[in-house]
C-alpha cells in the first residue's frame, strides 16, 4: 500500500515538473518573442533608424570562425553610433568601418567606438587598405598652422589583444619628408570575455583611444619634418606645442 502511495505521489511530482518546465519555457520563449518584436519596432518605427537599418544590412559579414553574438554586439555598436551622427557622414563612416577583408568583429567595434571622437576633435580619418585579414588601418590627422598637417596611424588588428608593452612603443615611419607614428594596436579583449553589452564596449574602446592621445600629448605627437633647414625645424615645432595647446583646451 505505501509503495502504492509512494509512487503516485512520484507520478505526481514528475507530472508537476513537467508542467513547470513547460510553462517556463512558454515564459523564455514569450520574452524572446517580445524583444525580437521591440527590436523590430525600434529600427522601423523612424525614417531615420530605418535608414541607419539599411547601412547595418550594408556590413561585411563577420569571419566565418565569429561567434554569432559578436554580430549582434558589432551591429548595435555600428547602429548606436550611426544614429549620434550626421546623416552626410554615414556613408564615409561605413566605408572606414568595412574596409576589413575578413572581419572578426572586434575591430569594426573599435573603429566605431572612437568615431565619433574623432570627429569631435576635429581629426580627420581615411581608412588605408591593409593585406592583412582582420585588420582596420585609419590615418587620423588634422591641418595645424600655415596648413602643416599633423597625422598617425592605427593598425587595429581584430584578432589580438592588447599589449600595453607594444601599444605604447609605436613605431616612427617616414613619408616623403615628414615622420609619423604607427600604433599597432590589439582589440580583441578590450572588454571581459563574454560580455555582449555594447555601452561596455564602447567605454572601454572609447578609453583606450583617450590614453594613446595622452601617449601623443607626451611623445609631443613626434611629428615632424625629416629634412628640413634648422629653421623650419624651429617653426614645425613652435606649431606643434601650439597644435598642443589647442588640443588640451578642446
Amino acid at each position: 500500500m505505501r509503495n502504492k502511495v509512494a509512487g503516485a505521489t512520484n507520478r505526481r511530482m514528475k507530472a508537476l515538473a513537467e508542467k513547470l518546465k513547460q510553462l517556463s519555457l512558454k515564459k523564455v520563449l514569450s520574452v524572446q518573442i517580445w524583444k525580437q518584436f521591440g527590436h523590430w519596432l525600434f529600427w522601423h518605427s523612424s525614417i531615420k533608424r530605418n535608414r541607419v537599418r539599411k547601412l547595418i544590412e550594408r556590413l561585411t559579414l563577420l569571419d566565418q570562425g565569429s561567434l554569432a553574438e559578436i554580430t549582434g554586439l558589432r551591429d548595435a555598436v555600428f547602429g548606436k553610433v550611426c544614429l549620434g551622427l550626421k546623416p552626410a557622414e554615414w556613408d564615409r563612416f561605413l566605408e572606414c568601418v568595412n574596409i576589413v577583408r575578413q572581419p572578426l568583429g572586434f575591430e569594426q567595434i573599435f573603429i566605431c567606438s572612437i568615431y565619433p571622437q574623432i570627429l569631435r576633435r576635429g581629426f580627420g580619418v581615411t581608412s588605408i587598405p591593409s593585406d592583412q585579414l582582420h585588420r582596420i588601418d585609419v590615418e587620423i590627422g588634422y591641418l595645424g598652422h600655415n596648413e602643416d598637417y599633423f597625422f598617425w596611424v592605427f593598425e587595429t588588428d581584430g584578432a589580438s589583444r592588447d599589449d600595453p608593452a607594444k601599444t605604447f612603443v609605436p613605431e616612427k615611419h617616414i613619408r616623403g619628408d615628414k615622420y609619423y607614428l604607427v600604433y599597432r594596436l590589439g582589440v580583441a579583449g578590450l572588454v571581459e570575455s563574454g560580455n555582449l553589452n555594447p555601452l561596455q564596449w564602447m567605454i572601454s574602446c572609447q578609453t583606450f583611444f583617450n590614453n594613446i592621445m595622452a601617449d601623443l600629448k607626451r611623445r609631443n605627437y613626434q611629428v615632424t619634418a625629416a629634412l628640413i633647414s634648422d629653421f623650419e625645424l624651429g617653426r614645425l615645432s613652435l606649431l606643434r606645442r601650439l597644435a598642443l595647446d589647442k588640443l588640451k583646451k578642446r
